[in-house]
């Protein structure tokens, strides 16, 4: 079901409900354990196989309905290590958050470096007004990076029916009995969400995540040349205090800046001042501090925020940037690649 959301050709509905992606090849992956339970070790293990056949089946994106477990610390856990490796390899993991409306995440929803996807109920209409939250499951990935990190239609959702299921054989004979006029059945029509006997309604950010998960492939399809990163950028950026990506090249300036409503004051701490500066950043007011430094030598870099909360201090890795290198000291800094404005300069195309 949650495939036919993504890439469904709509033949049973002459079209109508086709997926997103309806002209997208897929590879089903079953991740569970011989009893048929769903586990972190089962979904690490699916996405260590995609990791190695993902070349030959030129798999471009990754799209996991699926949880594990809710592990403590965070930090270190195989499923985000393993989509962590997926995203390094150049492919696009989209994670559904779950639908329990409480602060936990399990993996992959907790990966810092996967597309967390949340629910919307649009309440079946167009009007942008009449939008609201699904009770979606959120927090805190390791890097504290607050998730999820977008949301998608979680409700309202048209899938096939499953071939073979209980309510499949139910479906026909209910529709030929309001076909000859039986009052009776509606309620149960209107009970199991059937459209007609084919289609239904579903929900839950199961069915959110494959919606995101195709527009992502619709992207990739327009621009083979995005990277996870940039896809990120592209979905992130009408988000409140999320809409200028972190950090940013602006002409000999790098920017930083980092989303805080409750933070008191906010530096910043980077490699190539061998860690002894820390800049401080200025507060609009509403919850965004932000600085411009000098652009620095091309290469990999790191930095990471001082956030000092009344009279405590923490050091937190850039929310807004994914790419993380290991601290040696049990967390994470954030990653900054600095091109050679020489090789861009080469690289763009003059007038005419």
């Amino acid at each position: 079901m949650t495939s036919t959301v993504a890439a469904g050709n709509g033949s049973l509905s002459h079209g109508l409900y086709r997926g997103l992606a309806p002209e997208a090849d897929l590879v089903l992956v079953r991740v569970r354990d011989s009893p048929g339970k769903i586990t972190n070790e089962s979904i690490e293990r699916g996405l260590r196989w995609l990791l190695h056949e993902a070349s030959p089946l030129k798999v471009c994106v990754v799209s996991l309905s699926v949880a594990g477990e809710a592990v403590e610390p965070l930090a270190g856990n195989a499923v985000d290590a393993a989509v962590e490796a997926l995203v390094a390899a150049g492919m696009c993991v989209i994670a559904a958050a779950g639908n329990d409306g409480v602060r936990r995440l399990a993996p992959p929803a907790t990966s810092p470096d996967g597309l967390t996807v949340g629910g919307l109920d649009d309440q079946n209409t167009l009007d942008h007004d009449q939008r609201a939250l699904w009770h979606s499951n959120y927090g805190q990935a390791a890097t504290g990076a607050l998730k999820p990190d977008v949301v998608a239609p979680s409700l309202w959702v048209v899938a096939p029916i499953l071939p073979g299921s209980d309510l499949a054989r139910e479906a026909a004979p209910l529709f030929e009995r309001r076909g000859e006029g039986d009052p009776e059945v509606e309620n149960r029509i209107g009970e199991t969400k059937l459209l007609n006997p084919h289609y239904q309604h579903v929900e839950g950010t199961s069915f959110a995540a494959p919606l995101v998960a195709a527009t992502v492939a619709c992207m990739l399809e327009a621009n083979p040349d995005l990277k996870p990163r940039d896809v990120r950028n592209i979905l992130c950026a009408p988000a409140p205090l999320a809409s200028i990506a972190s950090p940013r090249v602006e002409g000999e300036e790098i920017v930083f800046t980092f989303p805080d409503r409750n933070a008191g004051r906010v530096a910043v701490s980077r490699s190539w001042d061998e860690w002894v500066e820390r800049t401080p950043l200025r507060s609009d007011g509403v919850g965004r501090f932000s600085v411009r430094l000098p652009l620095k030598t091309p290469g990999r870099h790191a930095y990471k925020f001082l956030v000092e909360d009344g009279a405590t201090e923490r050091w937190v890795a850039d929310p807004s940037n994914p790419t993380r290198v290991h601290d040696r000291y049990g967390g994470y800094n954030s990653a900054l690649e600095i091109r050679d404005p020489a090789v861009n300069r080469r690289e763009t195309p003059g007038p005419g």
